[in-house]
């Protein structure tokens, strides 16, 4: 059964998806008034509730999810980046972890998990990683930006190079990052 009928959580929940804002998370709130055991209507309502800026509330419902549902590895990933924004490393780090558990093919786990510890100093760490993403999700630039980056603090002048080439390569014509990362190259002597 998945109604979407004026009335159901189902139909709530789907128009959530096409608000933004406050209405979005009004609109994952109703669905939850109709059917409170309804983990994926407390993980949107994170996620618009993250997208808002609202740390706490998003932590709660992601907490709800996990409640529900502890396999829903989304809803980590969820808690790890409002973790992360509040500054607390230690709790991102352990809930892409988590999320990693259930889902080992997530790339954007990985990714934030890298990105945590690098910021921590844990570089090796950070780069295995980010050797995962590039292993699961080939075509994912900012991986192979942000190894290279890693690499040559490291002293990996040539890694470096190559992964910023390969970055430039699968990166769309549109990137943010493309011109930095050609910058990079060219002062690494990597023309």
């Amino acid at each position: 059964r998945f109604g979407t009928a004026p009335g159901t959580e189902e139909f709530w929940a789907l128009l959530g998806r096409t608000r933004t804002g406050a209405a979005r998370i009004e609109a994952y709130g109703r669905a939850i008034e109709r059917r409170p055991c309804y983990p994926w209507a407390y993980f949107l309502r994170g996620l618009a509730r993250l997208e808002q800026g609202e740390l706490e509330p998003a932590i709660a419902d992601f907490d709800t999810a996990l409640r529900m549902n502890q396999r829903l590895s989304e809803a980590y990933l969820g808690r790890a980046q409002a973790w992360s924004q509040k500054g607390d490393r230690e709790r991102a780090i352990g809930n892409y972890s988590w999320a990693l558990r259930f889902n080992p093919q997530c790339p954007y786990a990985h990714y934030g998990r890298a990105q945590e510890r690098a910021a921590a100093g844990e570089d090796a760490q950070a780069i295995a990683d980010l050797e995962e993403v590039t292993k699961i999700a080939p075509g994912y630039a900012e991986a192979y930006d942000e190894r290279g980056r890693l690499r040559a603090k490291g002293g990996d002048v040539a890694g470096a190079v190559q992964d910023w080439r390969r970055a430039l390569e699968v990166a769309s014509a549109g990137w943010s990052r493309r011109a930095e990362v050609a910058r990079r190259i060219a002062e690494a002597g990597g023309k």
